[in-house]
């Protein structure tokens, strides 16, 4: 049994196709799955990574889709129908906050993996803007849709093996910084893209993850799930090129910069705040967050191979503001990740640990 956590987060310009293609779907099949015990939800939204933050906090089953030669899975293996291989997926997100806020990196949860080059293929991790669009045709029906485009606006990278996908409390979760950090205006939709095209060029793959309550409309956020597709040189939705299966991707969540969306600040992210004080620091941490409405609430510290170094789980909370003491006196020297988690989404910040 295992829990599977993650986050991150992604966003940058424009990109257009104005001639109308025929895309083709393709049937999800499996192999090798596995059950794996992690959470689900009575409610998401679209920037909500596919509800996957839920997945974490309510008990529920999920596949791990897995390598022998086929499944749906991003790399050689992820080749469907007719040639056609695809390896690179967006996940876009909506964004309500009225207040500027920067982000620093990304959380990203991949499942199995089958490594058969030597040293192993590398993942790019890409911030993108919602400011492209796309129109293709998927049968007989068209559609034009808003989709990731432009320039890059940040980029990271991780190599596929160095991601834990044995340890129960990794459970294939990894940590990404960008280069640079990037500022998000207010109402700036954005996405992250997951780039394993390095992972086809080497026939490695990567595995992926599904609910088995299946897909129902739009609780997964499918709306703002990209697949590139090849031949359309441009993005389409998930459930237009993928059937049965629009949950089937890594997940992606957001690492916040330090400097926003503290206690009392002005705005929320996903309707939280998250303050650590001081940071970095050796010892004594005080965690402090707010929830702007009432919910459930868990805070987690990660470090940055994904395992679980602390979790409290404060049940049903008000709206309001709190604040705990953490001891982390015995913590190893470096970077950890800190979640408050809550009905609303997962709000995450990095913590120094000197």
């Amino acid at each position: 049994m295992k829990k599977m956590y993650f986050a991150v987060f992604a966003m940058c310009l424009s990109f257009a196709v104005f001639a109308q293609s025929e895309i083709q779907t393709f049937e999800s099949v499996v192999k090798d799955s596995k059950s794996l015990e992690v959470n689900v939800p009575s409610t998401r939204v679209t920037y909500d990574t596919m509800g996957w933050n839920d997945f974490l906090t309510y008990s529920t089953q999920v596949w791990s889709y897995g390598w022998n030669g086929g499944g749906y899975i991003f790399g050689t293996s992820g080749n469907l129908g007719g040639g056609t291989i695809l390896n690179t997926f967006a996940q876009g997100y909506l964004n309500d906050a009225t207040a500027s806020f920067g982000v620093v990196g990304a959380w990203i949860w991949v499942s199995d993996v089958d490594i058969l080059s030597a040293g192993g293929c590398t993942i790019q991790i890409k911030m993108k803007g919602m400011t492209g669009t796309s129109s293709y045709t998927v049968g007989g029906v068209n559609h034009d849709i808003t989709c990731p485009g432009g320039a890059d606006l940040a980029t990271g990278s991780f190599n596929i093996n160095d991601v834990d996908t044995v340890w129960a409390s990794a459970a294939g979760l990894i940590g990404v910084d960008f280069t640079a950090p990037v500022l998000i205006q207010p109402g700036q939709d954005f996405a992250l893209v997951f780039d394993a095209s390095n992972c086809t060029t080497l026939s490695d793959t990567i595995g992926v993850m599904a609910s088995d309550e299946g897909v129902a409309d739009m609780i997964f956020g499918k709306e703002y799930t990209f697949v590139y597709y090849p031949a359309l040189t441009n993005y389409a939705l998930y459930d237009h090129l993928i059937t049965n299966g629009c949950t089937r991707m890594p997940g992606l969540f957001a690492i916040i910069d330090l400097d926003y969306v503290n206690v009392e600040d002005v705005d929320f992210f996903q309707g939280m705040q998250l303050t650590l004080a001081p940071n970095p620091t050796s010892d004594i941490l005080t965690l402090a967050y707010a929830v702007n409405k009432n919910t459930n609430a868990k805070v987690e510290i990660y470090d940055m191979g994904g395992r679980v170094v602390y979790s409290a789980d404060y049940g049903y909370v008000t709206s309001g503001d709190y604040s705990t003491t953490i001891d982390i006196s015995e913590f190893a020297q470096g970077q950890y990740l800190c979640c408050v988690v809550s009905d609303m989404g997962r709000l995450t910040k990095k913590l120094i640990v000197k």
